[in-house]
């Protein structure tokens, strides 16, 4: 909660909310993320041993319009693969930055204000709602990540989870009006390895792929930051480390 919304429930200025939570923080009843922003502590737990839910805290402490996006957005989905510590979000044509609220990281990154409408929705945290980047944004946005920044299991993994909520026409229409080369060719290649075969939903689906993947080969896509990057060729076969091909 905010300095205003202590005022608003005691109907008393800021300042004199600003003194009572003071108190509260000092009783351990609040704990204070940053100036003016503040967590309600609960009873059975220790004010110095409480973490907030950091979605939450950005949910409420970050101003402006933005939506929850990348692996933020996939775990809101219920496609999380790993616990992630960075809050990732998405702001219409916004700059792209690194930011934090108390001790949650954040990585802002920057979406088309004329995909904005299309590219989000809304969900329902605790007893918050939130604003998400949609199933199909939410994948064409890890997919297009630098590889640095990539695990390809991963994004594997969180592409089969996301599946039941994907629409299939919606993805390569956005695909095709919002990704660049590389991503539609990433895409290409993940549907092309991962999808499984006799989906009749996506049955027209792949007659189009050729088209995403209109791409010069080899590329790569990328792994685990530590590891060396997949090497693939012009039939979206990965050539892992070690191998020829």
């Amino acid at each position: 909660m905010r300095t205003s919304d202590i005022a608003d429930a005691l109907d008393v200025s800021r300042q004199r909310a600003a003194e009572q939570a003071h108190r509260l923080v000092q009783q351990g009843t609040l704990k204070r993320l940053q100036r003016g922003l503040y967590a309600v502590v609960p009873l059975d737990v220790q004010p110095e041993n409480y973490r907030p839910d950091p979605v939450l805290v950005v949910h409420r402490g970050l101003d402006g319009d933005f939506a929850f996006s990348h692996h933020t957005a996939a775990d809101l989905h219920g496609a999380s693969q790993q616990s992630r510590r960075t809050v990732h979000v998405s702001r219409p044509d916004g700059r792209a930055r690194r930011m934090d609220i108390g001790d949650v990281p954040i990585h802002a990154h920057r979406i088309p204000t004329d995909a904005w409408p299309e590219a989000t929705e809304k969900l329902r945290r605790g007893r918050r709602t939130v604003r998400v980047t949609t199933p199909e944004r939410t994948l064409l946005d890890l997919v297009g990540l630098p590889p640095s920044d990539q695990d390809y299991q991963e994004i594997c993994g969180i592409l089969v989870a996301l599946e039941p909520k994907l629409d299939p026409d919606v993805l390569l229409e956005q695909a095709h009006r919002w990704a660049n080369k590389t991503t539609r060719a990433r895409l290409a290649h993940l549907l092309h390895r991962e999808w499984p075969r006799g989906d009749p939903s996506w049955s027209h689906v792949e007659e189009r792929l050729d088209e995403l993947a209109q791409l010069e080969s080899p590329y790569y896509f990328g792994t685990a930051p530590s590891n060396p990057a997949n090497k693939m060729d012009n039939r979206f076969n990965v050539i892992y480390p070690g191998e020829t091909g």
